[in-house]
């Protein structure tokens, strides 16, 4: 840099000399200010490259990495307007694909990538055979549909415009030939959209294809399939609508299911594990069923679940939450009961060195929910004043202390569950050891440490 600043100026001693920079010169400078790190760096680079004659395409293409790089995409984009002007206009230098694609990697303005992808297509008509247009970057752009704040109906037919053109292009040219990548954006970006039927469609066609071997076919993966149930899952709508939206969840359960059924030998199963149900799997499907208060299929979920890794404590809510129920069918009361005090028994039982100071250890402990969902279940099973009772709401109450995540929601389903003042006063009083304790306010600090936020 210091010879730059030499070489800019004019020099005079017992002979004048005159010290041209060339492009070449300037190039150098741009590179050292590419690599540098400095803050202005790319300020300094845009002005050397607007003071050279006739830029190198190598010049052009680190100042679009270095802009990039720093989150100038703004910036970028007009360098590269300005490198397909010199094309057009003077015929060199030759943008290739390497110029758009730092671009639509940080890119998350759909419309612009867009935009981007119909330039590239417009210098392929006009000649440039250095333009290659493959599946990664349609891949770029869809991942920017999918990642776009708003997301609305015009961004899941551009997905489903690029998804077809995608596999039409891939009948001549293997190289545009969707992947994975490619439909786990279009499914999340036509979920994102609102266009969940579609989705599932999507998922569907992949299915068929694959099981036809379909030499084409994308085989779909678990996060494919995780991300139309988390959708069926969390949909809204009528009781009817809910319901075939829990078929559908088990539905894809049973494909995946299926999958980890149909690989024989262990090493083959952990060969193919991002085809097999995991916690998310699971998770999606007992919330569904949670919604509408299914308590038996939760349990059996649930030990499937359990088949295949330790659930955590939200899974072992959602079938907590599944046992409150209004039904009067005294089997089904009885065997709702059942699974409520069996599942928060499991819930309940320390793990080995699991600590709620360690973030990995958290989701594996019993939670203030965990409880007030336990007392909320018990409300509606042991209603009467007996002694079991009490003895039940003690033990599990000293538990909830032992654990420091006694809220004001655990207390509160904890006095519903009560049903009488004095029972409620003298349980507090008995578990805490404080004369006259009524709130979470009077309850000692430990007791409460790790608690959630009412």
């Amino acid at each position: 840099l210091n010879l730059w600043s030499e070489c800019s100026k004019t020099q005079t001693d017992t002979h004048t000399t005159t010290v041209t920079v060339t492009d070449e010169g300037m190039e150098v400078v741009l590179k050292c200010w590419c690599r540098s790190g400095a803050h202005d760096a790319h300020t300094h680079v845009q002005t050397l490259l607007g003071r050279m004659e006739s830029p190198s395409l190598e010049a052009y293409r680190e100042v679009i990495l270095l802009l990039t790089a720093r989150g100038n995409v703004s910036e970028a984009c007009q360098v590269l307007k300005n490198l397909e002007d010199s094309y057009y206009v003077d015929g060199h230098p030759t943008p290739n694909t390497a110029c758009y694609q730092p671009i639509i990697d940080v890119s998350r303005d759909a419309t612009q990538s867009l935009e981007l992808l119909q330039r590239m297509q417009r210098m392929r008509r006009h000649g440039n055979t250095r333009i290659q247009i493959s599946t990664h970057l349609y891949n770029s752009i869809l991942s920017g549909l999918a990642q776009n704040g708003s997301i609305h109906a015009t961004s899941v037919s551009q997905a489903e415009e690029i998804l077809n053109d995608m596999i039409q292009q891939s009948k001549s040219d293997v190289s545009m030939r969707p992947d994975v990548t490619t439909y786990s954006a279009v499914v999340r970006c036509m979920i994102a959209g609102g266009a969940v039927v579609k989705a599932d469609g999507l998922l569907t066609r992949l299915e068929t294809s694959y099981q036809m071997n379909d030499l084409a076919a994308v085989r779909p993966t678990t996060e494919i399939y995780n991300m139309v149930l988390e959708a069926h899952a969390t949909s809204r709508g009528t009781h009817e609508e809910l319901k075939r939206s829990v078929v559908r969840c088990e539905d894809i359960l049973h494909q995946l299911v299926s999958h980890v059924n149909s690989t024989d030998s262990a090493d083959a199963q952990q060969q193919h594990w991002h085809y097999k149900p995991n916690a998310v799997t699971f998770k999606h499907v007992l919330r569904a069923h949670s919604r509408l208060r299914n308590f038996t299929r939760c349990n059996k979920i649930l030990q499937l679940y359990e088949s295949y890794t330790p659930p955590d404590i939200h899974a072992y809510n959602m079938v907590l939450r599944s046992c409150i129920t209004d039904t009067n069918d005294a089997a089904k009361r009885r065997e709702a009961l059942a699974i409520c005090v069996g599942t928060v028994q499991k819930a309940t039982t320390p793990q080995t060195n699991a600590h709620p100071d360690d973030p990995e250890d958290v989701s594996m402990l019993p939670n203030s929910l965990t409880y007030q969902l336990f007392f909320q279940a018990m409300a509606q099973f042991l209603p009467e004043d007996q002694p079991k009772k009490l003895k039940l709401a003690e033990k599990m109450l000293w538990q909830a202390c032992d654990y420091g995540i006694v809220n004001q929601s655990v207390l509160q389903a904890l006095r519903d569950w009560m049903g009488s003042s004095n029972s409620y006063r003298g349980l507090l009083e008995r578990v805490t050891g404080i004369e006259g304790v009524r709130t979470i306010h009077d309850f000692p600090e430990e007791f409460t440490t790790y608690a959630q936020q009412d």
